[in-house]
């Protein structure tokens, strides 16, 4: 795939990047480890917020053996068989937060999503759909360099809920007593089948500190999905940039 074959030679140059930055800081003496006293135009001991925008992609990925209904009704026909997800490429939104320990190391958390649309095959058909994918990662972030602009490695763990839109049973209706308005209410709820995995991600990219309040960052990086029954290990590629605030 072209797209998977442009983000994995960028990343490759992100860490060539990275490598050569490392090895021109170390030239000096500086201490990553140091605890550093918040001060104006200082990463340490801040807080910071950011937005995010991201560009998606994923490995197909296949769920063997699997029982699904083939027919409508209460009690459908089943058929079992594997069941296979491809996926398009996608944007993806979402919001971050972290704190600077010093200006090397910070701790941080983000969360984004998306709805890529799929194609599943199943049982010699194939249905066409929108799936809805919240991620979420708690990393570790390395700063190479105490300046205002620095490349910067990160990794950690995290999660990838799916939903893939599928009814997974006949829907469920309640009915409540509206106080506001008064009278009954009836509300309708769709069970579909959806799932969460564990995550593991790295990336690799730069940041920039316009002011002592705003900053720029971009990367590359990936994720590796352990779905597990058999389907093993997928990856997820992404090429991110965020725009932020620090306090």
């Amino acid at each position: 795939m072209k797209t998977k074959s442009f983000i994995t030679t960028s990343l490759r140059a992100a860490i060539l990047v990275l490598t050569l930055g490392s090895a021109w800081a170390c030239r000096g003496q500086y201490n990553p480890f140091l605890i550093e006293p918040r001060a104006p135009g200082s990463r340490a001991q801040r807080f910071e917020s950011y937005l995010i925008g991201q560009y998606w992609n994923s490995d197909d990925i296949t769920f063997p053996s699997v029982t699904l209904p083939i027919g409508p009704g209460p009690n459908p026909p089943l058929a079992t068989g594997d069941l296979k997800f491809e996926f398009d490429d996608a944007g993806f939104w979402g919001l971050g937060t972290a704190y600077h320990l010093n200006s090397y190391f910070a701790v941080s958390g983000e969360f984004t999503f998306g709805s890529p649309d799929y194609r599943a095959s199943f049982n010699g058909t194939t249905l066409r759909g929108e799936a809805f994918i919240n991620a979420g990662k708690f990393n570790v972030d390395y700063h190479i360099l105490n300046r205002p602009v620095t490349p910067f490695v990160s990794a950690g763990l995290g999660y990838l809920y799916f939903d893939s839109g599928i009814p997974s049973g006949p829907p469920n209706y309640y009915y409540w007593w509206d106080y506001w308005w008064g009278g009954y209410v009836v509300t309708v709820s769709q069970p579909t089948y959806d799932k969460t995995w564990f995550t593991l991600d790295a990336q690799a990219g730069l940041r920039w500190d316009i002011t002592d309040q705003f900053f720029l960052k971009a990367s590359g990086g990936a994720n590796w999905v352990y779905v597990g029954n058999g389907s093993g290990w997928m990856t997820t590629l992404q090429a991110t940039f965020s725009v932020g605030w620090k306090f």
